[in-house]
């Protein structure tokens, strides 16, 4: 459950970051609204087993319902006989079931990242505009012109990080250090540069930056490109979050 929450709280502070970001969060929702287009970052987090499936989604459609884009709603895998249903009938569609991933740290601050590898901490509004950019083309999205607004160099406790190759920007990592866990996320290489050990580079020098603030443990979300490095790196399969997502909505 301390992964979960330093997934949740993640996702809370990177859309807090933009200028229309708002959240709500009571005793089964966290609503996190960044006003962006990016769906990813619109969600409706199921924290635990509603009393009343359809209304907890209605409730969910309410919150995102004075904004034209799409939203998310997320619950943890043993949510999914609660949630199907309901979800259904609201007309959301399932996508996806998101494997999260953890591992002890120990096992991989002595890694060896190697000297071509340069990754720095964000710290300026400039290397935030890179960062993302990195991210966007790095995800392979079209960015929205609101994601170059955000002060990726003072999201705090949030610390964000690029690879580089000289004087060029290829990826990009964020860390979220909590008291036990330190989350890993928004990683992303450009096309150009992947299978290359930047991922590698940029997972193992947040690891060591979370060593260095106490975190005992890693946790992050896995996209099925990403899944076999974070194998050979040692992190394990802890729980899956299924995902819903809202229907297309019209301009």
């Amino acid at each position: 459950m301390e992964a979960l929450g330093n997934i949740r709280a993640a996702y809370r502070r990177f859309a807090e970051g933009f200028p229309h970001g708002r959240t709500r969060e009571d005793r089964e929702l966290l609503l996190i609204d960044s006003g962006s287009a990016l769906t990813e970052l619109n969600v409706a987090f199921v924290t635990t087993p509603p009393s009343d499936p359809r209304r907890t989604v209605e409730r969910a459609a309410e919150f995102f319902r004075e904004r034209p884009q799409r939203w998310r709603l997320e619950g943890d895998q043993s949510l999914l006989p609660t949630l199907a249903g309901a979800a259904e009938e609201a007309g959301l569609t399932e996508v996806e079931s998101r494997p999260a991933l953890t591992v002890p740290i120990p096992l991989v601050g002595g890694a060896d990242v190697g000297a071509r590898h340069l990754v720095r901490a964000v710290t300026s509004p400039e290397e935030s505009k890179q960062f993302a950019d990195v991210l966007a083309r790095g995800s392979e999205f079209l960015p929205p012109p609101e994601l170059f607004e955000v002060p990726f160099h003072r999201l705090a406790p949030l610390r964000c990080y690029i690879a580089w190759e000289g004087q060029t920007p290829v990826a990009c990592s964020m860390l979220l250090p909590g008291a036990y866990f330190g989350g890993i996320y928004a990683v992303a290489t450009l096309p150009s540069h992947r299978r290359q050990g930047q991922a590698r580079a940029l997972t193992v020098a947040s690891l060591t930056d979370a060593v260095s603030v106490g975190c005992r443990e890693s946790c992050l979300q896995a996209s099925p490109m990403g899944l076999p490095l974070y194998h050979r790196i040692g992190f394990r399969r802890s729980f899956d979050d299924v995902v819903w997502t809202s229907p297309q909505r019209s301009s």
